[in-house]
């Protein structure tokens, strides 16, 4: 009798610290880009296209496990320019195959154009976008959610001369953590 009731608390507690939503304050900071997952940064590299093809962008990769809070937040204040889903696998979210995973790409225009693309690892099925095309949004304010480990990437700008103060291995907190500066 003991045995269903504690397995069925223990999936409870489970289920409440996933679903971990905590505050963060943003650093009183002007210029900054703010990391828009929690997790370890596993790329952090000048590539040739950004998320829609077009010119060079500075993209930093972040992997959420299971154990980081899985809130996204806005990297930038801004307005939200378009919301866009794409159809996919679910390969591990830390693999450079999980470019073909289901996700939903945000354009956020503030000062400059960036993209947080939230993408669908093997376990998580489940990306909830909170923005939607016009909305606006200040750094660190929350723009959705994707259930249980995934990846998040965001696209900066090639053109612009961004100071990062991150690397490939360093752990981060969304909506506090400065990725960049400008």
């Amino acid at each position: 009798m003991l045995a269903p009731a504690a397995a069925g608390l223990a999936l409870l507690c489970m289920y409440l610290y996933f679903h971990r939503d905590p505050e963060r304050a943003p650093p009183d900071a002007e210029r900054v880009v703010l990391a828009p997952a929690d997790g370890k940064v596993v790329k952090l590299r000048r590539e040739r296209q950004g998320p829609l093809g077009g010119g060079e962008h500075h993209v930093v990769s972040i992997f959420m496990s299971f154990r980081d809070v899985h809130v996204n937040r806005a990297p930038i204040s801004g307005v939200v320019r378009s919301v866009r889903w794409f159809k996919g696998g679910h390969s591990p979210a830390f693999t450079e195959k999980s470019r073909r995973n289901a996700r939903c790409l945000i354009e956020i225009e503030g000062e400059f154009k960036c993209y947080v693309e939230l993408v669908a690892g093997l376990i998580a099925r489940r990306i909830r976008c909170y923005v939607e095309s016009g909305d606006r949004v200040e750094a660190g304010s929350r723009i959705g959610m994707i259930k249980l480990g995934s990846r998040v990437n965001l696209y900066l700008p090639a053109d612009l001369d961004f100071n990062f103060h991150i690397k490939e291995g360093s752990r981060v907190r969304a909506g506090e953590t400065v990725v960049a500066s400008w």
